[in-house]
């Protein structure tokens, strides 16, 4: 496994001195003008390539930023939704400059609690949202909430609607394939193809593998890699411990992003790292920046990846 330096690669790093909101990035989406929304601790910022716009609602009282702790952000025809960990489910009209807040009220069809984990659009006007009191279908166009009671019992720390538009939920008790009419989820056996324990069942993220037409998946638990053809069911798995020798005993595996030339960028709660495939096996190269170098980015706990796509 041969190692490539840091200072092979370039960082540009931007802090609260570049005019971010918050040094605490959470989560990173690229919408379809191409300008990068950015989820922090204390709120979101619009990144157009040159300056950080923070995205303070003008209609509240004294231009207040409207939420706060961002968890996950996406888009649909033009309007963005942003999760959050405590202020519920907020929507930002792009061509109105409007917000729209979508909090728990004990109520019907209101969502079923403010902190959300993740979510997912599963249809061209539909939802799917994970909250910390299960799950609910989000209707875009009627701004209806239908509680998935079935679905309760389970925590999915992220969804993948992947090129055949099966869904899959990574959940912290497995890997789940969801049926549509009606959506439930059906337990993927991962332990008949890896050796695996319940102790580590626990799936964060779960990405396509390009150019593989769906039949790849990979999947991160906790300091594990798992990489599985769905077709014909060959496997590979990869503890990132016999590389990241410096990481804590709880530092786990948060995000995984492919880029362009099909290599897996790792991001840990200790580390960054890229997954290259080589002719026959993958090489697994550490870019931690362990000595906090100028050549390197400023911290090492990585919540977020997402390659541009300009």
């Amino acid at each position: 496994m041969a190692q490539e330096n840091l200072s092979d690669y370039e960082f540009t790093n931007y802090s609260v001195q570049d005019g971010i909101i918050d040094n605490g990035v959470q989560s990173i989406y690229q919408d379809n003008e191409g300008y990068l929304w950015i989820g922090t601790g204390r709120g979101v910022d619009r990144y157009d390539g040159k300056r950080f716009l923070h995205m303070i609602d003008k209609e509240q009282a004294e231009g207040k930023l409207p939420f706060y702790k961002i968890r996950c952000i996406t888009e649909t025809n033009g309007i963005i939704w942003i999760g959050t960990t405590g202020d519920g489910l907020v929507k930002y009209d792009k061509k109105k400059k409007k917000f729209t807040y979508f909090s728990f009220e004990p109520q019907k069809n209101s969502i079923s609690s403010n902190f959300i984990w993740s979510f997912q659009k599963i249809a061209e006007n539909e939802l799917l949202i994970c909250t910390s009191k299960g799950e609910n279908r989000f209707n875009i166009e009627n701004e209806y909430f239908d509680i998935v009671p079935h679905l309760s019992k389970y925590v999915f720390n992220s969804f993948l609607l992947d090129s055949q538009k099966r869904l899959w939920g990574a959940s912290s008790s497995g890997l789940y394939l969801f049926s549509r009419h009606p959506l439930a989820p059906t337990e993927y056996n991962l332990k008949k193809y890896f050796n695996i324990s319940e102790k580590i069942l626990n799936i964060c993220q779960i990405v396509e593998e390009p150019n593989t037409g769906g039949k790849v998946l990979w999947m991160a638990s906790r300091k594990h890699l798992y990489r599985l053809n769905i077709i014909n069911h060959s496997s590979q798995s990869f503890s990132i411990d016999r590389f990241e020798k410096s990481l804590h005993p709880h530092q786990y595996i948060r995000v995984l992003q492919f880029d362009s030339d099909g290599n897996l960028w790792v991001g840990t709660e200790g580390s960054l790292g890229i997954l290259k495939k080589a002719e026959k096996d993958f090489r697994y190269i550490s870019l931690a920046n362990k000595n906090k170098s100028s050549e390197g980015f400023i911290g090492n706990s990585i919540l977020s990846i997402i390659q541009d796509k300009a």
